[in-house]
């Protein structure tokens, strides 16, 4: 049978439950954890409840720990709160006069006064001498659910505190203290109760006002100075009266200074009361009318200006801030065009001049020139497709330039209309040169000779050839053979020639040469005619003029450069 509290009955076993106060002691458990069952299962559930401490979040830590923003106040307050769940709340109820045994205080409430109480006496009756009772002479025997609950309760709280201030409080009660033993070494470390202390945490309350408060939000106050009161009302000198004589003075000044009217006469009247006598009322007597006022006034349309004062400032800033990035959106995009525009209207070809292209475009009239260049870069060699090759042409001839130049070392001939008028330099030692006036109009594409077997005649007997290029002959249907053999190098092609391009002419183009001999002046003849039209050759099929009908099967093909 414990010291403070009972023996249940559960489905036919006798469980007995701990906790409550050793002047009243209560009649029931407080909570299911309050029980001290003896089966192992649920023994070792309660167990680990009754040690595993605070959450992470909740944990207390040291004083130069700036990341923890636990307050020892809120920290006090949960320890409460999980002692008394798992009933091991009575240890920490220390009996004032272990003579008398008539009166108790709740360390856990009046938390600053463990400083001033003889907790070393209080362990002793608990462990060795027994607890006194204000209804026997005798103490009562050591129960061996207080041992129970003074370690289960010093492994709680040194499982709810930091790393750091573990170690702090282990050099000085050890590592596995008693409950009552490990709170008083934790309040003595975070807690300074000399008169700087005090005069600071007056000064901290003093500061507070609830015109400094964002729409003088009551609840958010009262949330922010209720650790400063607790602190100051726990400081207490050895009599247990408070240093700080007005501190219900201070609290009620904090909220004269509100706005709204009808909470500032009432707070104005608390005040006074406590102007006069600083006992009179207490924190809940002041604090929990004001707190019912504001909820009212809040909750009617108008009833608290502040509230819709700030929601228009709200709404205000939030219109500034969105026409702000607007305009800071719409610069960006003014500034992008304009760059894109000025980088447009920059950039040009350094050879030719020609704007909105850069250097080295397909239509350049002057290739590598770099006559448009800027100073800076007059001097910089224009970029090569090949950094180890140079150019093959000489530049294209701008309209007062002449068409028969020496270059390089050679010389050259222009024809403006080769290359579908894009024009272009021929060397004047190729049978392929001439001038634009000399320029021949032909048919497009690579060439394709389709030649027959020539009549049995004797070459020297023939005169010069005539090679006709004709609308009136049609080429074979279909596309050229996939595969012909080559001509032979000394091809035999004694007889007349006609080639004729596989587009159709308007008008025929009829010119007379020395007969082809073999396959290289049959080339050259080829390439004649191919370079009137666009300066790279076109499809040409070849046959006799005389005794021929149709097209002869094809002997080769020859493709011009």
């Amino acid at each position: 049978m414990p010291r403070v509290g009972g023996v249940s009955q559960t489905g036919g076993a006798r469980e007995a439950w701990t906790g409550g106060s050793n002047i009243t002691p209560p009649t029931m458990p407080w909570n299911v954890y309050c029980r001290r069952p003896l089966d192992f299962r649920s023994a070792a559930q309660v167990q680990t409840a009754c040690t595993k401490g605070l959450d992470n979040d909740e944990k207390l830590g040291a004083i130069d720990e700036h990341k923890n923003m636990v307050q020892l106040t809120a920290w006090i307050e949960s320890l409460q709160y999980h002692m008394r769940n798992l009933g091991m709340d009575t240890v920490f109820k220390v009996i004032t006069d272990l003579e008398t045994a008539d009166s108790e205080t709740d360390v856990l409430v009046h938390w600053s006064r463990i400083l001033s109480l003889d907790i070393k006496g209080w362990i002793q009756a608990l462990t060795v001498q027994g607890v006194p009772s204000k209804d026997s002479p005798l103490r009562s025997p050591v129960c061996p659910y207080d041992l129970q609950n003074l370690e289960w309760s010093g492994n709680f709280i040194m499982n709810s505190i930091s790393q750091k201030l573990r170690t702090d409080v282990a050099t000085m009660v050890g590592k596995y203290p008693h409950g009552p033993v490990a709170l008083r070494e934790i309040i003595n470390i975070k807690q300074q109760l000399d008169a700087a202390g005090v005069r600071t945490l007056e000064d901290q309350l003093k500061g507070f006002c609830i015109s400094k408060e964002p729409a003088e939000n009551v609840i958010n106050y009262i949330t922010k100075i209720k650790p400063v009161y607790l602190k100051l009302a726990n400081c207490v000198d050895k009599h247990g009266s408070p240093h700080t004589r007005d501190l219900s003075t201070l609290i009620a000044k904090g909220f004269i200074k509100c706005s709204v009217e009808t909470f500032r006469l009432r707070a104005m009247h608390f005040y006074n009361i406590c102007n006069e006598d600083p006992t009179r009322l207490s924190w809940d007597e002041i604090t929990s009318p004001l707190l019912l006022l504001y909820r009212s006034l809040s909750g009617q349309v108008g009833g608290w200006p502040p509230a819709e004062a700030k929601k228009r400032v709200t709404e205000q800033l939030n219109v500034n801030e969105l026409q702000q990035t607007i305009n800071q959106l719409t610069s960006k995009i003014s500034d992008l065009n304009k760059t894109k525009s000025g980088t447009d209207n920059k950039v040009i070809c350094y050879d030719c001049g020609k704007p909105g292209v850069k250097i080295g475009h397909d239509s350049c009239t002057q290739p590598g020139r770099r006559l448009h260049a800027p100073k800076k870069d007059k001097d910089k060699k224009p970029p090569a497709k090949d950094s180890d090759s140079k150019p093959k042409f000489p530049p294209l001839p701008t309209d007062n330039d002449p068409h028969e130049i020496t270059w390089e070392g050679k010389k050259w001939k222009f024809c403006q209309k080769c290359r579908k008028g894009k024009g272009s330099w021929w060397e004047t030692s190729s049978s392929k040169a001439h001038l634009t006036a000399e320029h021949k109009t032909g048919g497009t594409m690579s060439p394709y000779i389709a030649m027959a077997p020539p009549p049995p005649v004797t070459p020297a007997a023939l005169p010069a050839a005539t090679i006709t290029f004709a609308a009136d002959v049609k080429p074979p249907a279909g596309p050229p053979p996939a595969s012909v053999p080559p001509v032979p190098a000394a091809a035999d092609v004694s007889g007349r020639l006609r080639l004729f391009s596989a587009v159709d002419q308007p008008q025929p183009s009829t010119f007379t040469e020395p007969f082809p001999t073999n396959a290289v002046e049959l080339e050259e003849a080829m390439y004649t005619l191919s370079s009137e039209g666009d300066g790279f050759g076109m499809n040409l099929y070849c046959q006799p003029v005389k005794g021929m009908a149709g097209y002869p099967p094809a002997l080769g093909m020859l493709n011009s450069p």
